[in-house]
């Protein structure tokens, strides 16, 4: 683990102030903070598309619609002056994509696809795109509502996020191999085969069970830490991470 990301645990448990998330961060922005932004749209753009395929719109318009709104949002200057009192990042970007859609609509501005909008290809590509519709073709929810399939296409990002963190702070520790060799643990309750475990990273079978024990700390505290990045006080972590993982398992 980081030295940045033990202090800011240690600012957590001592009371101190709420740390710099990548939500707060964005928010006090200034002209230099394009950068900031490009990562959350990065990171966030998927459930946009998801929410506006399930809105209705087809696959070209859904992805010209979410360049544009991206566009929008880092040239803008929005976020910076957007209200903190709003809390959650997820509501906020909801919110203002369906403001988007409403001022698109209001002025019948229907764009042909590639013109106009400040398309962002180092953020999100067509591949994105494609793997994206793959995904939404695949998994059909035609029982769900837009508003839920943008939450829980958010769940998602914010589950594989931690992974990504875990695998990366393993990775960074010279332990990837325990990672691999374990993180099926994450995703059941039951137990690994210990024995099988213990023979590929060659330790006891009790060694194992503290292993993935400790690996399960490991990405329960990324899980959070993803979470506060998209909050800003300390007491909408847990509201946010219960919320999530409700609507995960919906």
């Amino acid at each position: 683990m980081s030295d940045a990301r033990k202090s800011e645990k240690s600012e957590m448990s001592s009371g101190q102030k709420f740390p710099a998330t990548r939500w707060s961060m964005i928010l006090s922005a200034s002209d230099s903070g394009e950068d900031a932004l490009e990562e959350l749209c990065r990171i966030y753009w998927r459930p946009i598309y998801g929410f506006l395929r399930r809105s209705g719109s087809s696959h070209e318009d859904a992805e010209d619609v979410t360049q544009s709104f991206l566009a929008k949002l880092i040239q803008s200057g929005s976020l910076s002056r957007a209200d903190r009192e709003k809390g959650k990042l997820r509501s906020f970007l909801l919110g203002a994509l369906k403001h988007h859609l409403a001022d698109r609509h209001r002025f019948d501005h229907r764009e042909k696809r590639g013109g106009g909008a400040k398309h962002l290809p180092l953020v999100v590509t067509e591949l994105d795109f494609e793997n994206a519709e793959h995904h939404y073709i695949e998994h059909p929810v035609e029982e769900k509502s837009p508003d839920l399939i943008f939450d829980q296409s958010w769940a998602i990002n914010i589950l594989r996020r931690a992974h990504e963190r875990v695998e990366q702070d393993y990775q960074t520790g010279g332990k990837l191999q325990e990672y691999q060799c374990l993180k099926a643990a994450l995703a059941t309750t039951r137990e690994i085969d210990a024995e099988a475990a213990a023979r590929s990273l060659g330790v006891a079978p009790g060694t194992v069970r503290v292993l993935v024990h400790r690996l399960r700390q490991n990405f329960r505290a990324a899980l959070r830490d993803e979470v506060a990045d998209t909050v800003t006080t300390r007491e909408e972590v847990t509201e946010e991470l219960r919320y999530l993982l409700e609507v995960f398992a919906s």
